[in-house]
């Protein structure tokens, strides 16, 4: 299903940078709306979209994940209804965030036709492009999105479990195991990587002893322990869910089988 990228496992953060994270993380957080997609079937047929389209084009994960971010970022202001019956507007947003967040992670930039791969949709770059800049205004330019992967690390640090790399690999499979139906705008990004670390650490905590665990993250200024817990659940369940069918056992996560994509530079992700 897909590959990881060096720059997901071997992401390092400080005390101070995850400070930074967590301030900027809190200050998207206030300012949200309580609309959230991740209920929604088309939301899910997006994200799948997405997933198939990244590994055929050869992009990174933190690629997809961060496409899904922005499709999720998009409907907090805009009403996900309004596209329901609107294949060709779904399929055209979707190709959008794909590629805006592609021109944000990858270093080559492809061309909108390399898109539509096998798609019964063929957009024209004109097309792309103002949806593209609908996306953009919508999110009011705001392209820099935290995403969970920086926070891994130091997590697994803080636990001192070992060995860390296995443990950051199995925390982000957890994340793509629950993609589908975790919405970026439902649980914040620090949330979704403690929950990860978690049930990568155990599959079997209860809310109360992951409460306990959370001590151990509590410095880092992570506190939301319902939060995390219902983030844990829902990985844990969709986890179980892919495995019954084989699907999570296609993600290779480890170092070994890793491809390289690199980002421009270091930035707030």
């Amino acid at each position: 299903m897909a590959v990881l990228c060096h720059d997901i496992l071997d992401l390092k953060a400080d005390g101070e940078y995850i400070e930074l994270l967590l301030r900027r993380e809190e200050k998207v957080h206030k300012s949200r709306r309580t609309r959230d997609p991740s209920t929604d079937p088309a939301r899910a047929d997006v994200v799948r979209w997405i997933m198939a389209t990244k590994a055929s084009l050869g992009f990174g994960l933190k690629t997809a994940y961060t496409a899904v971010a922005y499709f999720d970022r998009f409907f907090e202001h805009k009403s996900i209804e309004s596209m329901r019956d609107k294949t060709w507007a779904l399929k055209l947003l979707s190709v959008a965030c794909l590629s805006l967040a592609a021109k944000m992670e990858e270093i080559k930039v492809l061309a909108i036709s390399e898109f539509a791969i096998g798609e019964d949709y063929r957009f024209s770059s004109e097309a792309v492009q103002r949806m593209e800049l609908l996306v953009l205004s919508t999110m009011e330019w705001r392209m820099l999105a935290v995403t969970p992967f920086p926070y891994l690390n130091f997590f697994a640090s803080k636990l001192e479990e070992t060995p860390k790399d296995l443990m950051i690999s199995n925390s982000i499979k957890f994340i793509f195991a629950a993609i589908e139906v975790m919405s970026s705008v439902r649980f914040q990004p620090s949330e979704v990587a403690a929950a990860a670390i978690l049930a990568a650490l155990d599959e079997r905590l209860t809310c109360k002893s992951v409460e306990s665990k959370m001590i151990y993250l509590s410095s880092s200024g992570l506190s939301n322990y319902e939060h995390v817990f219902a983030c844990y659940t829902l990985m844990i369940q969709q986890s179980h869910k892919l495995r019954s069918s084989n699907i999570l056992a296609s993600f290779d996560a480890s170092p070994a089988n890793s491809t390289m994509t690199s980002s421009k530079r270091r930035r707030l992700q």
